[in-house]
């Protein structure tokens, strides 16, 4: 089997609103509410800027005021800058169900998808280009995270069976994600591990990291850049 033509990348991602987003950097005193909500734009333009030089991709938007959704994207598109750029309301549930509802969507029906959250902006370009070749070799593909969870998750087709019964935000969700795919007799590629971001250390990870690249991916500048204003572990404010 060739490596498919396309696959299509979705990024699941909440409305960066104050006070919502990125908490425990908040409660761990690295950030105020407002910078945490900068700091999680920072994180959906990085990813979407690297995603789409690459692929088409949709953003699959949480808020949590459904009745602002259509206001909500035109400022995701204009923030981003990116007056096209298709958005998807995940709607309600756990985020198992709203998954499986943005994987339904008509417009992922006859072409391979990629599941991308934004707390891993910098997975190297190798990594990126190797989950088409890792759907040729298996219906599903996974790229773990240390603390157990996914930096993807990728199938052939639409499969609703590796999203059922998961224990949704903790360390068992990628090992739970294989053995129910293993139990519907999906065959399943593991794709190399990669970092998120979620706690102070994961920040300070994520800084040293950008600074030692030696590439000029603008997407990856610009997030460096962001980065530099964030206090340094000194000037933390203890809780």
């Amino acid at each position: 089997m060739n490596a498919p033509a396309r696959v299509c990348a979705v990024v699941m991602a909440k409305y960066p609103r104050p006070g919502r987003v990125k908490t425990r950097l908040v409660s761990a005193g690295l950030l105020d509410e407002a910078g945490a909500a900068r700091f999680a734009w920072a994180l959906l333009r990085c990813t979407v800027d690297r995603l789409a030089s690459r692929t088409s991709v949709t953003v699959a938007l949480a808020c949590d005021d459904a009745d602002r959704f259509d206001e909500r994207v035109a400022e995701v598109r204009e923030r981003l800058g990116r007056s096209d750029l298709a958005v998807v309301e995940q709607g309600s549930g756990d985020l198992g169900s709203r998954l499986d509802r943005v994987w339904r969507d008509d417009r992922f029906a006859s072409t391979p998808v990629a599941f991308f959250g934004t707390d891993s902006p910098d997975v190297p370009a190798a990594l990126l280009a190797a989950i088409p070749g890792a759907l040729v070799e298996a219906e599903i593909a996974v790229g773990p995270t240390a603390d157990g969870g996914y930096w993807t998750l990728a199938g052939r087709r639409h499969q609703p069976e590796v999203l059922d019964r998961i224990d949704w935000g903790t360390e068992s969700v990628y090992d739970q994600t294989r053995r129910r795919a293993r139990d519907a007799g999906l065959t399943v590629s593991t794709l190399p591990p990669w970092y998120d971001v979620d706690r102070p250390e994961d920040v300070e990870d994520l800084c040293r990291r950008l600074s030692n690249r030696d590439d000029t991916d603008q997407a990856l500048v610009d997030l460096a850049r962001h980065l530099e204003v964030l206090p340094s572990d000194r000037q933390r404010s203890r809780p």
